[in-house]
């Protein structure tokens, strides 16, 4: 378990580091592929997907000072990240 809450966390790590280049790309690839072997069913995927976002969104505006519209508009781009 300590090596998936690792393989996690330099998932999201990743994820805020705003490089978002061909490695980025083959590696969420290659996640998408382990799941595949896994025989993960999507609705697994999505369902953790949604309680990730949930969660870091409920982060963000636990901590958030600035103006609710730009807090939006990092929500939004975080969700399409």
């Amino acid at each position: 378990m300590a090596g998936l809450r690792t393989l996690l966390t330099n998932w999201l790590e990743q994820l805020c580091a705003g490089t978002y280049d061909e490695h980025y790309v083959e590696q969420r690839s290659a996640i998408g592929r382990r799941h595949v072997a896994l025989e993960l069913s999507q609705v697994f995927t999505n369902a953790a997907m949604s309680r990730l976002r949930g969660r870091i969104v409920d982060l963000l505006r636990a901590d958030w000072h600035g103006p609710n519209d730009e807090l939006l508009d990092l929500v939004a781009s975080l969700n399409k990240l």
